[in-house]
């Protein structure tokens, strides 16, 4: 399906044409460096003529990507309105995002342990042992993927350089949250975002080529998670859901929300620029002697996404890989 063509509801009137016409433009503008240096998405917006209606959408659109308010985004974001409202058709992962991570894991010669939280990392002498409750694993050396978020809850011993510890504290994070709930009859594919409320809902076909009996929402930006009343539980979100959709048949009673904030081993959604914050890059992607550090957060340009994280990943096997070659 089309998950970028989003029709906005409860805004002020847009004009298809006007919508496409305007994301075009921004896209064209930020590749262009024309927004300038440390210019917020907001300023630009603003230095651009378009309709309130085009505005709105486009505003919510971006936050709720982005998982942070449009207006204090950097203002080089806007390229991403290329793919805003586009009729494109999108790819995804049968049977959930995990699989892929799950896919490359199975082509490792051993075992991925899971659920062993590591809370000690020694890294002196030229190689790394990773430790946590009840195992240590002594290894040549090792590549840290944490969110910045969490990385101070690990002990590196020795500690890691000022100049690593500014850059990972420097980045900053959005916030979003996710909804989903059982559909009681079928309905079409479908992608409907609420302007006003900054979040978007829709329903797709699953592997079988059928639409999948349940409608899911994601919510971006800490604004409109307070909004929604995230924190409470599902109640709210779910009204302005039922009031978004009445089209659909909602079963309330088996409404899942998920909030990234609540979760520990994030904290946050994903990593975001804002205006007149850019983040040390050189910093985020230098290693410490037997550590290499990846993770969506030190993927440059794709940032924020899972192709950055898939980026990331291969950047610190390369660099691990040449470190081991000088010292042979």
């Amino acid at each position: 399906m089309a998950y970028g063509d989003r029709e906005p509801r409860g805004g002020p009137a847009v004009q298809r044409a006007e919508l496409i016409r305007v994301a075009g433009l921004l896209t064209g503008l930020a590749r262009g460096n024309a927004d300038g240096p440390g210019m917020a998405l907001g300023d630009l917006l603003g230095a651009t003529s378009m309709s309130p209606g085009v505005r709105a959408a486009l505003e919510a659109r971006l936050s709720i990507s982005a998982a942070h308010e449009a207006g204090e985004l950097a203002g080089h974001l806007a390229a991403h309105t290329s793919s805003t409202f586009s009729e494109s058709q999108s790819a995804r992962i049968a049977g959930g995002n995990s699989r892929l991570a799950e896919a490359l894991a199975q082509r490792l010669p051993s075992p991925v342990r899971t659920r062993h939280p590591v809370g000690r990392v020694e890294w002196a002498g030229g190689s790394a042992t990773v430790k946590g409750e009840g195992f240590e694993a002594p290894a040549d050396a090792a590549i840290v993927t944490v969110p910045a978020t969490v990385l101070d809850d690990i002990v590196f011993d020795p500690s890691l350089p000022q100049g690593k510890l500014r850059a990972n504290r420097d980045v900053d994070y959005g916030h979003a949250a996710k909804l989903s709930v059982p559909l009681e009859q079928e309905a079409e594919p479908s992608a409907v975002m609420s302007v006003p409320d900054r979040f978007w809902c829709w329903t797709a076909r699953g592997q079988d080529g059928a639409v999948q009996p349940v409608v899911s929402a994601f919510a971006g930006s800490a604004t409109a998670l307070e909004a929604l009343g995230v924190g409470e539980g599902t109640g709210w979100w779910l009204a302005r859901l039922t009031e978004l959709r009445p089209d659909l048949a909602l079963s309330s009673e088996g409404a899942v929300g998920t909030n990234w904030d609540d979760d520990p081993w994030a904290r946050a959604a994903y990593s975001v620029e804002l205006a007149g914050r850019p983040r040390d890059e050189a910093g985020l992607c230098e290693p410490a002697g037997a550590l290499f550090f990846a993770g969506e957060h030190t993927a440059g340009a794709w940032a924020g996404t899972m192709e950055g994280a898939l980026r990331s990943g291969r950047r610190a096997a390369e660099q691990m890989i040449a470190r081991r070659a000088e010292h042979k």
